[in-house]
């Protein structure tokens, strides 16, 4: 009797201290479990956010000269130029930056002079076009033009300086076609002049039935181009003008008229050339053709 009391009393003490044991052990693991919980979770957000940023992360392109200098840098997202685009010249110095939106040019691109890191020039890309300010600077680093672009042409005032500050020339263009009215001035200021269109008349209808009107400048050592068309708003060349064949600076006009036969027309000629400090000079006249044979 007492034995087995004993028994039960030793089996009831053991299940209470297992109880007991138990309910230690819980509370003793709840708060590690809860932080082994709360470890694991960060480690999945830190891991999830290394792994959407790995997927966009950007790498970049590199191509190289023969010597295995670096000849330009692209920067790349999903196979595609996305961000900035650097170029070096063959001693590894910076030639030009970009901004570069999938495989588009899109903001400003600027060059530099490899012997002195000044810029020389900034354009503004829109959808892989120019399209805005463009600013040209000497290779030591002060103004020489401003201008405007408009879907890759030049539209607006262009303004030349020299390089102390002061202006050069003034030009306008209309969507890449240049303006008659150039004005341009020397170091001090002044204004310098331009040369004429010169329209000779070569009369041989008595004799060979022909009549010649030659076109060129008066200052023929220029390089130029002639053309028959009207101005644009009675100031800008016309792309659909037609150019008129020129030899050694001369361009002619040739008509064969028969006896008893007349030709009244208006023909509206321009030139366009270079001046000798590079700028676009346009020059138009209008000449009335009237003969008769």
């Amino acid at each position: 009797m007492h034995d087995d009391c004993l028994c039960e009393f030793v089996h009831k003490m053991r299940i209470f201290i297992w109880q007991i044991d138990s309910v230690e052990v819980i509370l003793t693991i709840q708060p590690i479990i809860m932080v082994m919980k709360a470890k694991i979770l960060v480690v999945i957000i830190c891991l999830t956010v290394f792994i959407l940023s790995c997927s966009d992360r950007t790498k970049v392109l590199n191509e190289y000269y023969p010597d295995g200098i670096i000849k330009k840098e692209t920067e790349m997202k999903d196979g595609i130029p996305n961000g900035t685009l650097k170029t070096y010249d063959e001693r590894g110095r910076l030639k030009s930056t970009a901004t570069v939106v999938n495989g588009l040019y899109e903001g400003w691109m600027i060059t530099y002079n490899p012997l002195n890191n000044k810029i020389t020039a900034k354009a503004f890309y829109k959808n892989d076009q120019q399209n805005g300010p463009v600013t040209l600077y000497y290779a030591t680093g002060e103004l020489y033009r401003e201008e405007t672009y408009v879907d890759g042409r030049v539209n607006g005032i262009v303004k030349t300086y020299w390089a102390d500050g002061t202006q050069q020339a003034e030009v306008e263009f209309k969507m890449g076609m240049p303006g008659i009215g150039l004005k341009e001035w020397d170091q001090q200021g002044m204004p310098i002049s331009q040369p004429g269109l010169v329209l000779e008349e070569i009369d041989q209808l008595a004799r060979m039935n022909t009549f010649k009107l030659r076109i060129y400048l008066s200052k023929k050592d220029q390089d130029a181009d002639f053309y028959l068309g009207e101005l644009k708003d009675g100031q800008f060349l016309v792309r659909e003008s037609v150019k008129i064949k020129t030899v050694d600076g001369v361009a002619t006009l040739q008509y064969n008229l028969q006896k008893k036969h007349r030709i009244s027309k208006r023909l509206a000629i321009s030139v366009k050339t270079r001046t000798p400090l590079g700028n676009t000079l346009l020059l138009h006249r209008i000449y009335q053709l009237d003969i008769a044979n």
